[in-house]
């Protein structure tokens, strides 16, 4: 906690800097590695759901259906079963089907060594991470915002590494998709974004919210034209 704690005031100073401009792109880099590099190895923080993420991973892989079937088939996987969070343990998956193959397929790649699917869990959180990001600050210079202030408010925030580095949240897909889909309609790309807003739903359903809102700004704009 008292790390946490210096990492908060760290973060409350680093905003003055990117409110002054002075957060540029190598700065914000250097920070993400130096702040995100002990979340991404230690244990998972504040929450277990990259536990109940494996056990669905697990259970996809020997056949059964995360729809209908809940961690509480894998108890012979004990550590795992162990770590997941009790109200998870007899609770299907809540998740879409893109999200059901990611696990399978993270689980595939990391075998059945705890320690190994936790840190595999989190390099998928960590790319979308990436992606929400480098979406995020092309979103700034296209809506003419301080970049310094994105780097800030989204790549440093403590309760963002908390969540997707050390918890591995499967969150940072579905928004790391949503930043794209909103940067592909700020270029004119309606259908692309329509179709972004729809794959981020099939890993968790409020995305579709996106559908809505390109659709009444696509209508907004073309009675604007007329």
């Amino acid at each position: 906690y008292l790390g946490l704690l210096g990492l908060m005031v760290s973060w409350l100073f680093m905003g003055i800097v990117a409110r002054r401009g002075g957060l540029t792109h190598t700065r914000g880099t250097i920070a993400v590695g130096m702040w995100g590099v002990p979340f991404f190895l230690g244990v998972p923080l504040f929450g277990r759901d990259v536990y109940s993420y494996i056990a669905q991973g697990l259970l996809v892989r020997s056949g059964l259906d995360p729809y209908t079937a809940s961690p509480s088939l894998l108890s012979h996987h004990s550590v795992i079963y162990e770590s997941v969070a009790v109200v998870w343990r007899t609770t299907s998956s809540p998740y879409g089907p893109l999200w059901v193959f990611l696990t399978k397929f993270t689980v595939g790649i990391a075998g059945h060594g705890p320690i190994t699917q936790v840190l595999c869990f989190r390099v998928l959180a960590v790319t979308f991470f990436g992606v929400l990001v480098v979406s995020s600050l092309a979103l700034a210079r296209q809506h003419g915002v301080n970049v310094g202030v994105v780097w800030w408010l989204i790549a440093l925030n403590p309760l963002v590494l908390a969540s997707v580095v050390s918890s591995a949240h499967n969150d940072v897909i579905m928004m790391a998709l949503i930043a794209v889909a909103l940067w592909s309609h700020g270029k004119g790309h309606p259908l692309l974004a329509t179709a972004l807003f729809a794959v981020a739903a099939c890993v968790k359903l409020p995305a579709l919210a996106g559908v809505v809102i390109v659709s009444l700004a696509t209508s907004g704009s073309a009675r604007q034209r007329v």
